[in-house]
Parts: structure tokens; C-alpha cells; sequence
């Protein structure tokens, strides 16, 4: 897939607020460009820590969470982010991980991720996982009104 089948007009209505935990910052904005021309909002930081932190005062419909990362790990900002809010409040967690084995993404699933990407990350994957998340953070909307 190149960028120029990137499906770049989404509906307004499903703009998506993506914050993006990435220490490698190719691959950091590698994600936020590609998100970008999707037409979403995405923001970006680099471990688990800033994480935790511009969630004080930001919300977001899905993190996608690097799982090894310095200061704090993916792993250990996900457990804090399930402790600390209830599942209406806090954001879809898809794992990115360079580790592709089926018990990586196992491991990603019971530490309360939803989902997991592999590195390198693949567009159409990418496209393809927003998308599927998205219809989720609309049912997940509607069901708050």
C-alpha cells in the first residue's frame, strides 16, 4: 500500500483523538503521519509515564501503546491506566510491539490491552485497525448518551 491509497477523507464524524506512546521517533512519526492523512487527530509521547500524564488533562479514544519504552513501559502505563479508570472513561490500548509471536499479542491481551499491532507496522493494517476501532469508539459514544 502507498500513501496515495491511504484513505484520506473520513467522515467529520469519525475523527478520531489518537495519542501515540513511541520512544523510536522515526517510528513515532512515521504513525502520527499516516494517522494524519486518515484525517484524525493524533498527538504523540514518548513512554508510558507522559502517557499517564497528558491523559490528566486530554482525552483520548485510543492509545497506541509502544510496549517497551523507557521510564515506563507500555505494559506497566496500561495497568495504571486500567486502575485508575473505569472502561467508559479510558481510551481502546492497541499494543505496538516489535515482538510477533502469538504469545506476545496473548500477553498484550491480559494486561488489559484491546488489540496489537507488530512492527513494522503495515499501513493496511494500520487503516484497517483504526477503522475496526473506530466503529468501537462510536458504539462506545453512544452508549455514554
Amino acid at each position: 500500500m502507498t500513501f496515495h491509497e491511504i484513505d484520506s477523507k473520513p467522515d467529520s464524524n469519525s475523527t478520531l483523538k489518537i495519542l501515540v506512546a513511541e520512544d523510536n521517533v522515526v517510528n513515532q512519526r512515521f504513525l502520527v503521519s499516516m494517522l494524519n492523512i486518515m484525517g484524525h487527530q493524533p498527538v504523540s509521547v514518548l513512554n508510558g509515564r507522559e502517557v499517564l500524564e497528558i491523559m490528566e488533562v486530554e482525552k483520548f479514544d485510543i492509545i497506541f501503546m509502544d510496549i517497551q519504552m523507557p521510564e515506563m513501559s507500555g505494559m506497566e502505563a496500561t495497568r495504571r491506566i486500567i486502575e485508575k479508570y473505569p472502561a467508559s472513561e479510558r481510551p481502546f490500548i492497541i499494543a505496538i510491539t516489535a515482538n510477533a509471536l502469538n504469545s506476545d499479542y496473548q500477553r498484550c491481551i491480559e494486561a488489559g490491552m484491546d488489540d496489537c499491532l507488530f512492527k513494522p507496522v503495515n499501513l493496511k493494517l494500520l487503516q484497517s485497525c483504526v477503522q475496526e476501532w473506530s466503529e468501537k469508539v462510536k458504539i462506545k459514544q453512544s452508549a455514554e448518551k
